[in-house]
């Protein structure tokens, strides 16, 4: 690279791009010194501290391809702390970008989805091949469920089926055997035959079953009778029916429910419009940027130049501040955020009237202004975005008089 600079619009640059590989992957964090903030970049693995007074960049690791590809640009950054600016004007002119094995990316998401569908489609092909090589099965269990059925429908109409030779390993008859049932149930005493081969005659049961009756005597047998069919006591005469009324049920302890009372609506939070509130002392945050304090009262010596509004990041990453404004509505005197101001997480600025007094990583903030730019006896300061929008606003009442 040569030793010339670039002029370079740096609050167009997202303040979660990383200088290395030039995409918008950086991620601050706290470190064990207060005095500066840890950065990361998570598609290229870069690192360096942010030192909060001096807003410089320190770095302790550059990725091994831009070393490789740039070593004089690495080595200028690994030498000593650069501002923002400084370090974007060294690496301008680099084109190095990491391999895609650093990380996945979002051009990479093609290739992740054709792998996933290709992996769908093997398990589709197995699948389909276990079902051609289970086919054959099935369907010979099919042919013997319906045979089975057929079986069982012969046997309702008394007709004598061979029954088909055993396929289990547990069959007890030798080969050649058949067996014959017989279905036809005319009696109830007819003896069961079976027809084996020659080699395993067995002589037929001539063993009849005899089976004892009882026999009931004449006057066990119920009465019944002929209109309802059911068994009828004798009638008894010798107590009237009872027809009177049943008796009422006791009242019993359950108390009843108590009516319960609704519950009282929580009053909804008030929306932040560019109407101003009441004068009275509050404040409105709305953003990851807010206000959050105002010194009005000023030392009369100096035109009360050491008056302030404080602004902090409450967020977990940098907040770009370019062409911010900041407005005292009781003087409409309006101070701007210059271009490429980056407020960083945890941080917090202060804009003075007049004193040229640096607070925090911003520097020395001020109005410029001559006189007092918020009024003692109650003021509203707002804070809006580049494109106008409100962002905070902050109500106080001021003094008693």
């Amino acid at each position: 690279m040569g030793s010339d600079t670039l002029s370079l619009d740096i609050g167009s640059i997202p303040p979660d791009t990383c200088p290395v590989c030039h995409q918008r992957a950086l991620k601050f964090g706290p470190t064990e010194d207060t005095a500066s903030i840890a950065a990361l970049c998570e598609r290229c693995g870069s690192r360096f501290s942010l030192e909060r007074a001096t807003r410089r960049s320190r770095y302790s690791y550059i990725a091994e391809g831009f070393t490789s590809r740039y070593p004089e640009t690495a080595a200028r950054l690994l030498g000593g702390p650069l501002t923002r600016r400084e370090v974007f004007e060294l690496t301008a002119r680099t084109s190095w970008q990491p391999s895609p094995g650093t990380g996945i990316s979002a051009s990479s998401a093609p290739a992740w989805l054709m792998l996933i569908a290709a992996g769908l489609m093997v398990a589709i092909v197995c699948a389909c091949a276990t079902a051609l090589l289970l086919g054959p099965g099935m369907a010979q269990t099919r042919q013997r469920i319906a045979a089975a059925g057929r079986s069982g429908a012969s046997a309702a109409h008394g007709v004598t089926e061979p029954i088909g030779p055993l396929e289990s390993p547990l069959q007890i008859p030798g080969p050649g055997m058949s067996a014959t049932r017989n279905t036809n149930n005319d009696t109830a005493d007819s003896a069961a035959t079976a027809s084996l081969n020659a080699d395993n005659n067995v002589p037929a049961p001539t063993t009849a079953l005899e089976v004892e009756v009882a026999t009931l005597p004449a006057d066990a047998i119920p009465t019944i009778d002929p209109q309802s069919r059911a068994t009828l006591p004798p009638p008894d005469q010798s107590q009237p029916a009872d027809t009177s009324p049943p008796p009422l049920p006791f009242p019993t302890d359950t108390a009843l429910p108590s009516p319960t009372e609704p519950p009282t609506p929580e009053a909804a939070p008030p929306a932040l419009t560019d109407t101003p509130p009441p004068a009275i002392s509050s404040n409105v945050i709305t953003g990851p940027i807010a206000i959050t304090a105002i010194q009005y009262l000023g030392d009369p010596a100096t035109s009360e130049a050491n008056e302030f509004v404080e602004i902090a990041n409450r967020s977990q990453g940098p907040i770009d501040l370019s062409n911010w404004t900041l407005r005292a509505v009781s003087s409409n005197r309006v101070y701007t955020f210059s271009n490429g101001m980056v407020l960083f997480p945890g941080d917090t600025c202060r804009v003075y009237t007049s004193s040229p007094i640096a607070f925090g990583t911003c520097g020395a903030l001020t109005f410029g202004a001559d006189t007092p730019v918020w009024s003692n006896d109650g003021d509203i300061a707002e804070l809006r975005d580049a494109n106008g929008a409100l962002v905070s606003r902050w109500t106080y009442a001021g003094t008693v008089p």
